[in-house]
């Protein structure tokens, strides 16, 4: 397949798309996205904690400094937020990079206007990361993949799909992440973990 882009041309080609917004999220993850085999994705980032602050080529981006300013801003965890955070980590070692629709903050997707409903922050990371697996959790993200990616997704099985050269393996969750329990989160992620093992 094609070559891995570098951090330094993931860097220029978010600010490029997004334009620096302080309310654009590109991802979220731990470090850099580079080597992440499972993405997580979306509708649209539902609070306004800033990307830009945590974000270095250095380091990549610190999802931890991330959480605490998220924290100091809302008092607490939504049920959506501490289901991903328990995805992704229950999913150690692999890798997760979190991805949205779109990658404007609104409280509601609803409430986005119609220019801000792109989706080539996703479709870039989607090329650059080139993960193997793909987690979906909501009716209009699962709806949306479905259309890029040519497929017909299923809730709560894996269905192969070749997306630009690239072969992937999306699972579509039973219901938004707002709506499962810690059980569920915790059962996908062993399923993803074996999944992501035996593909390696």
């Amino acid at each position: 397949g094609a070559s891995m882009p570098s951090i330094h041309e993931i860097d220029s080609r978010i600010r490029q798309l997004t334009g620096e917004h302080i309310e654009s999220r590109p991802f979220v993850c731990s470090g850099s996205p580079i080597g992440c085999a499972v993405a997580e994705i979306g509708i649209n980032p539902g609070t306004p904690t800033p990307f830009w602050p945590h974000w270095s080529l250095a380091t990549g981006f610190d999802k931890r400094a991330w959480l605490a300013n998220y924290l100091s801003r809302h008092g607490k965890f939504g049920p959506t937020r501490r289901n991903i955070d328990l995805f992704t980590e229950s999913l150690y070692p692999v890798r997760c990079i979190e991805l949205n629709l779109y990658d404007r903050f609104s409280p509601r997707a609803a409430d986005l206007s119609r220019d801000l409903k792109r989706t080539d922050v996703l479709d870039y990371m989607l090329e650059a990361v080139r993960p193997r697996l793909v987690l979906v959790h909501g009716d209009d993200p699962a709806e949306y993949l479905s259309q890029l990616l040519g497929a017909r997704l299923a809730k709560d099985r894996f269905t192969p799909v070749s997306y630009r050269g690239m072969q992937l393996e999306v699972f579509q969750a039973k219901s938004h992440f707002m709506k499962v329990s810690k059980d569920y989160v915790h059962q996908l992620a062993s399923t993803f973990v074996q999944r992501a093992q035996a593909a390696a």
